[in-house]
């Protein structure tokens, strides 16, 4: 199972934890976490070099 087959995957948890780069993600990925913050998810990034 992945994020791309299912973007509604962290829509049961409050909060997703993200360690490390997101640079790699595809584009699916990157509009699912947007989703999932638009519906009122919480993300906490722990990574070096963002902003």
């Amino acid at each position: 199972m992945n994020g791309i087959s299912h973007p509604d995957i962290l829509a049961e948890y409050d909060c997703a934890a993200i360690a490390g780069h997101d640079e790699y993600w595809t584009w699916e990925m990157r509009d699912a976490v947007d989703s999932y913050v638009d519906q009122g998810g919480g993300v906490a990034r722990f990574a070096g070099n963002f902003a």
